[in-house]
């Protein structure tokens, strides 16, 4: 089963790069939220955190293409320092079961300017190791920044990768340098929407959209699109006292759906 995974891969000739991980509520609105507060921003703009009030934990799975051959596994944990600072720490892994990983830890500050403005600084410690071949590990820096407009609007801004740090030439990972702009719009107390837009090294925009539907306080129904590659996303999230269940997935057309399982706790 392995090795047919892994020659699929290789005859499929697509681009492969630093798999880069969501939560499922992010993925449940095409991979959105670089102006949307939550402990998974952790997985791109940490600066949204600084709009948490307690600290939180959570913890996500996603078999890729519905094989547990290929998956990513994440722990992210948001704490606020005082009232004007936050620090957060997210792990990431990704690669094939017993054939190769993809291991991100990731560090991050949060200060905030009042209500309305504040940035992150992430260090991020990259490690690629395939079976019995050996790998190669690296260091890289992001940034980020939240803006408040108003009550209905909120921006959001990504440097990925500022260090332009990178693997060994031998190796067949690199990590992605991007730049992200994003926004929030809140229609009313059930209906908000994201739009993301990535520019990376490969001088390529990714444009993505995203609309959340709250049905009442404890469940919240998700959906988005992506051009680069086209994908469609949905999701469901559910609260249950101080724990948020939430179920998302992509929809390649050509490779077929990717469910995620995320879950997470405010204390």
């Amino acid at each position: 089963m392995k090795s047919g995974v892994i020659l699929f891969l290789l005859l499929l000739g697509l681009k492969v790069c630093s798999q880069d991980f969501y939560g499922a509520p992010m993925q449940g609105m095409a991979n959105t939220g670089l102006a949307l507060p939550s402990v998974y921003g952790l997985t791109a703009n940490a600066a949204v955190i600084a709009k948490l009030k307690r600290p939180q934990i959570a913890v996500g799975y996603q078999p890729h293409f519905l094989t547990n051959d290929i998956r990513s596994q994440a722990l992210l944990a948001a704490l606020p320092v005082g009232w004007a600072n936050a620090v957060g720490l997210a792990i990431n892994n990704y690669g094939l079961r017993g054939t190769s990983s993809l291991l991100t830890l990731r560090a991050t500050y949060v200060r905030a300017f009042g209500d309305v403005f504040s940035t992150s600084i992430g260090a991020n410690y990259h490690q690629y190791h395939v079976k019995a071949y050996g790998g190669d590990n690296t260091l890289s820096l992001d940034l980020g920044a939240h803006f408040t407009v108003n009550e209905m609007l909120s921006l959001g801004l990504l440097l990925r990768n500022v260090t332009s740090s990178r693997f060994e030439d031998t190796i067949d990972q690199y990590i992605s340098r991007e730049i992200g702009a994003g926004f929030l719009y809140t229609i009313s107390n059930e209906v908000l929407l994201t739009a993301d837009v990535y520019y990376n090294a490969l001088q390529e925009v990714d444009p993505r959209f995203g609309i959340a539907y709250h049905i009442d306080k404890l469940i919240v129904l998700r959906g988005g699109a992506t051009l680069v590659p086209m994908q469609y996303f949905a999701g469901i999230g559910m609260t249950l006292g101080k724990l948020l269940c939430d179920i998302s997935s992509s929809f390649h057309t050509r490779l077929g759906a990717s469910p995620q399982l995320s879950l997470a706790y405010g204390f």
